[in-house]
């Protein structure tokens, strides 16, 4: 069932719906109890009667609830409501990976940024002996001041770190059945076999490639066709499809996605210690200093192309309402008083070199 503004679970009080993914629906709400905003997601009722989902379900809570680092979502509680359990974490503001892919790929420097990150919470779970499994663009979030947030630990194992023939979690998965999202999935998930953090380390290896090209390694039209390509294709090299990419960061993701477990980096420890090199190196601090910063915009007027001169006092509003927004940004300047007059004196008709003209005079 879906829940309307306004109800209750508990102190959480539901006020708008965020989406809907493979573990449940996930909606903004209002703890009253202390008064903070927070998400919470709920299991639709088909699956809240699969005893198998319902167990990953709780265990998504406890095992999520257990790792304390700042690049894994906060989990506050979680309990029931007729029958469907319900998580309560934090409320990430953002997009997922998958948005912002969906414009296109990203800087260098981003893809960094984010793979550091999200390196740094895999480490802390791998510590735990919690496997992620389903690491995609759609299970990490960006903050728009860049911090990076791993969501949804629901099909995690937990590896039992007593012994390496026998796993005790009640997350083991039975052998042959498959778990997590093709596209990312590594080789030994689209066997079946068994897992551990060398798998995490080639989804990632996987969305990395994503993020710095815009293109996915590996594709096909079905499941099928996919998981073969992830069992047999070589994708191509990272420096092909951008080369403005750092050769460090093509080789980094390049190990990240060796098909034999046993030749990608063995730990997500030292995977980081790879990426903190590549950070540090001066070739790629050059790449920061020499991308040009903006310290001047001009704005031209904008004209009433309606043709009603009652309406002429819009494009004015609108332009000056524009410049004022602009003059309040630190270290940038504008101008566009001196622009308006150059451009209207000429009409609509104003050339590119005329209003060149004008810009070099307001001295942007």
């Amino acid at each position: 069932m879906s829940l309307a503004p306004g109800t209750r679970l508990g102190p959480y009080e539901i006020m708008a719906r965020l989406g809907a993914g493979g573990m449940g629906e996930v909606y903004k709400a209002h703890d009253t109890k202390l008064d903070r905003p927070v998400a919470v997601k709920l299991l639709p009722p088909e699956v809240a009667s699969d005893t198998d989902r319902l167990r990953r379900f709780h265990a998504e809570a406890r095992a999520a609830s257990s790792l304390n680092h700042p690049n894994i979502l906060v989990i506050h509680d979680f309990g029931d409501l007729e029958g469907q359990p319900f998580i309560v974490s934090e409320l990430v503001e953002g997009e997922t990976l998958r948005q912002q892919l969906d414009r296109g790929a990203l800087p260098v420097r981003n893809v960094v940024a984010i793979a550091s990150q999200v390196a740094s919470a895999l480490a802390a779970a791998h510590a735990r002996g919690i496997v992620h499994r389903d690491i995609k663009p759609e299970n990490v979030m960006r903050r728009p001041d860049g911090y990076v947030k791993v969501l949804d630990f629901g099909l995690a194992k937990l590896l039992d770190q007593t012994t390496a023939e026998t796993v005790m979690s009640p997350l083991a998965t039975r052998p042959g059945i498959l778990m997590g999202t093709p596209r990312y999935m590594s080789p030994e998930q689209a066997e079946g076999k068994s897992v551990d953090e060398r798998s995490d380390i080639f989804s990632l290896g996987v969305v990395l490639y994503e993020l710095a090209t815009g293109v996915r390694p590996f594709t096909g039209d079905t499941h099928m066709a996919v998981l073969s390509s992830v069992l047999r294709d070589t994708p191509r090299l990272v420096t092909e499809l951008n080369p403005a990419m750092s050769p460090d960061l093509a080789r980094i993701v390049r190990q990240c996605l060796a098909k034999d477990r046993h030749h990608r980096y063995q730990t997500t420890q030292d995977l980081r210690k790879d990426l903190d090199q590549v950070e540090q190196s001066p070739r790629f601090r050059g790449l920061e200093e020499s991308t040009p910063g903006i310290d001047s915009l001009a704005v031209l007027p904008f004209e009433n192309a309606s043709g009603d001169p009652e309406t002429e006092y819009l494009s004015d509003g609108i332009t000056e309402s524009l410049m004022n927004r602009l003059s309040q940004i630190p270290k940038l300047r504008s101008a566009w008083r001196h622009l308006e007059r150059s451009s209207r004196a000429r009409g609509r008709e104003a050339e590119g070199a005329a209003v060149g003209r004008a810009i070099r005079s307001a001295g942007l």
